[in-house]
């Protein structure tokens, strides 16, 4: 987690460095800048190792005795977290399999919120027809606030996106 902030925070360096419309940027502080990315990027294995630790560590919380379905649920939903930036397949996987334990507990707040999660990764990924058919299975009768608000924000990305 370090890592990636250290990541991120460079990148927003390095953006505000760039785009800023009040002031110039001197050639010096932008070689200082793109150096600290330079650095940063030397060491995307090490963020990608700490990202793979992460995940197989949920995988293993998954694998241990005890886990009951809600839990798993929760397990799912932060491997997807942690996945839907990094690994499509393993984010759609993890997305998937809390679709089918929110089915099978009967909690349409769960249902909902996977669907919303599949239908987000689809239309990011352009996988637009698989994004819309999600859409379309969410009970928007049944959202709360959160969720309706998060239904808007995954139907505002299907659309400017398609």
């Amino acid at each position: 987690m370090k890592a990636n902030s250290i990541f991120l925070g460079c990148l927003a360096v390095l953006m505000a460095a760039t785009v800023s419309c009040k002031e110039i940027v001197t050639e010096t502080e932008l070689s200082a800048t793109l150096r600290v990315l330079d650095q940063a990027l030397e060491h995307s294995q090490e963020y990608v190792n700490v990202r793979q630790l992460e995940i197989s560590s949920l995988q293993n919380m998954l694998n241990s005795r005890g886990v009951n379905l809600l839990k798993e649920y929760e397990i799912y939903g932060e491997l997807f977290d942690l996945c839907s930036s990094f690994n499509f397949d393993q984010a759609k996987d993890a997305a998937t399999r809390q679709l089918e334990i929110a089915e099978q507990l009967h909690d349409p707040y769960m249902v909902n919120r996977s669907l919303l999660s599949l239908a987000m990764l689809n239309a990011k990924s352009g996988l637009f027809l698989e994004a819309a058919r999600t859409i379309e299975k969410v009970d928007t009768t049944k959202l709360d606030n959160a969720l309706r608000a998060e239904w808007y924000n995954v139907c505002q990305r299907f659309e400017s996106d398609y």
